[in-house]
């Protein structure tokens, strides 16, 4: 907005034709923009959507985002008897939830850090040479990646380096585990039911809902007779993204980074997900532009998340001169 606006005050027009759709649904898998999308297709047409919701690679140095992996997420609780139970009174007789969930939750994994679930892998299309000569070519450095999240030690799976695993590679989480009692003191009981939330981060030609299902029918058929099993699916999934590097947006976005940073940018993939951007893709007919600016140490989803100003500044100079190089190379409208 700022960007539209200076050039507006500096020379009475924009050098393409801009439309603005603000959406605040975005962390929780934006369950209605489809719906909105499909009913503006005409309201909607352009050539490129440029989203800034991704990071720049380092300080000072921009990223262009190509590649985002897509998401699955589910919920799965193991429910034993009506209510909690006395563990003194019933303890050694009945099948404790908490102890079931986490004997499922732990086989979902082998020592080498790959999903055991049958068929997860099936469609997952193996890391590109080009994207590993991109991950190759990057200034990177695994103990700067420890100290920034203040870990001793990185895992994963087996056999890929940590930013195929990062990008590249499925993920299958845990996001969270719920049972019992679990505040102050003790209260010994045996928990009537115990839940976990579980998320996936997905590669090209993986689909979501097959994933769900194969998570889904995976715990249940593993669940010992003595409790049940019940699975939530969550809408909130999105499909992974891929964009050419040659289209005239990206190059239009190469030219801007450089006029403001005076730098080339880093093209690359990210392993998080954003389900509006297959959305423009798929529905719209987009190319979509994802280009950020905030910083590696702004805590995203974090305690203290925050935005420098300097970068947003710079992001808006850098917007500025997008309309500028993609209004010459095209004359079409964004």
């Amino acid at each position: 907005m700022l960007a539209a606006a200076a050039w507006l005050k500096a020379t009475g027009d924009i050098p393409v034709d801009l439309e603005f759709l603000f959406e605040g649904e975005e962390e929780i898998g934006s369950p209605h923009l489809a719906e909105y999308l499909e009913a503006h297709v005409h309201d909607l047409q352009a050539d490129a959507a440029v989203i800034s919701d991704t990071p720049m690679y380092a300080d000072d140095l921009p990223a262009i985002v190509y590649g985002l992996r897509g998401l699955a997420a589910l919920e799965v609780t193991v429910r034993g008897s009506q209510q909690d139970l006395h563990s003194g009174v019933y303890g050694g007789i009945v099948m404790n939830p908490a102890v079931v969930l986490t004997k499922l939750l732990g086989s979902l994994h082998d020592d080498q850090g790959r999903v055991q679930v049958p068929g997860f892998y099936d469609d997952a299309v193996p890391p590109d040479p080009f994207d590993q000569d991109v991950i190759a070519n990057l200034p990177f450095s695994e103990g700067d990646l420890m100290t920034s999240i203040h870990v001793s030690k990185l895992s994963g799976e087996k056999g890929y380096s940590t930013l195929e695993r990062m990008w590249l590679r499925p993920t299958l989480d845990i996001n969270g585990i719920i049972s019992g009692y679990t505040g102050p003191g003790e209260k010994t009981i045996i928990p009537a039911e115990a839940s976990a939330k579980l998320s996936c981060r997905l590669v090209p030609d993986q689909d979501p809902r097959d994933i769900q299902r194969k998570i889904a029918e995976y715990l249940q058929a593993k669940a010992p007779p003595e409790v049940t099993v019940s699975v939530r699916l969550s809408s909130g999934f999105a499909d992974s993204v891929s964009v050419p590097l040659s289209d005239p947006i990206m190059v239009a976005a190469r030219h801007a980074v450089q006029a403001t940073f005076g730098v080339e940018p880093i093209f690359m993939r990210r392993g998080s997900s954003m389900a509006i951007i297959a959305q423009f893709q798929n529905l719209l007919h987009q190319t979509p532009l994802l280009m950020g600016f905030t910083g590696p140490h702004d805590n995203i989803h974090a305690p203290n998340e925050h935005f420098q100003l300097t970068d947003f500044h710079r992001g808006a100079r850098t917007i500025a001169h997008l309309w500028h190089y993609y209004g010459q190379t095209t004359g079409t409208d964004c």
